[in-house]
């Protein structure tokens, strides 16, 4: 087969297999209240866009799992960006794109499954200690919390974190810890 063609055949078995994906599984995240709460501060498109990040990252983690629920439905109940998002910065003049600090997300919801069960998800990943930072983009540990998430679910074990919560960030809190102002 040419190099061509099977390069074709790669790209429409890939979109066969996510048709099929699309028809049997399906995604729904949502944002919390107190994440809706800080949209002001931290911008309706960045958290669409975190919305939608979780909801690509599990479809893809499903599509290449044996396990695959019928349904995940997701709520992202807090969230906290690395670096300044673009409204933080338009907002604050102590603030520039060298800002950071640390961040993460902490997410609820349930899968279904084929047979009807339902399994809770509670999860949360913030980051503790500025030395063991390695995520340096504005949602850096945001996205390393949806993508353990993600992987999690697509192995068929989703994670249900029993141990109390912090309460969320507040309206108006600053991005993480500054480093460098």
């Amino acid at each position: 087969m040419r190099p061509i063609a099977l390069f074709a055949s790669v790209i429409i078995l890939s979109a066969v297999e996510s048709a099929a994906f699309a028809q049997s599984s399906s995604v729904d995240v949502r944002l919390g209240p107190a994440v809706q709460a800080r949209t002001a501060d931290l911008g309706q498109a960045e958290l669409d866009g975190q919305r939608l990040e979780l909801q690509h990252e599990v479809e893809q983690a499903i599509a290449r799992s044996h396990k695959a629920p019928l349904q995940v439905h997701l709520v992202i109940q807090d969230i906290q960006p690395n670096r300044p998002t673009s409204r933080e910065l338009g907002l604050s003049t102590s603030l520039n794109a060298g800002s950071f600090g640390l961040g993460g997300a902490a997410i609820t919801g349930e899968v279904v499954l084929a047979d009807g069960s339902r399994l809770p998800i509670r999860y949360r990943f913030f980051e503790t200690q500025l030395r063991d930072e390695v995520n340096f983009t504005t949602w850096g540990d945001a996205d390393a919390a949806f993508n353990t998430l993600a992987e999690d679910i697509g192995a068929g074990r989703p994670p249900n974190d029993s141990r109390s919560w912090p309460p969320p960030h507040r309206p108006s809190a600053p991005t993480g810890t500054r480093l460098l102002n």
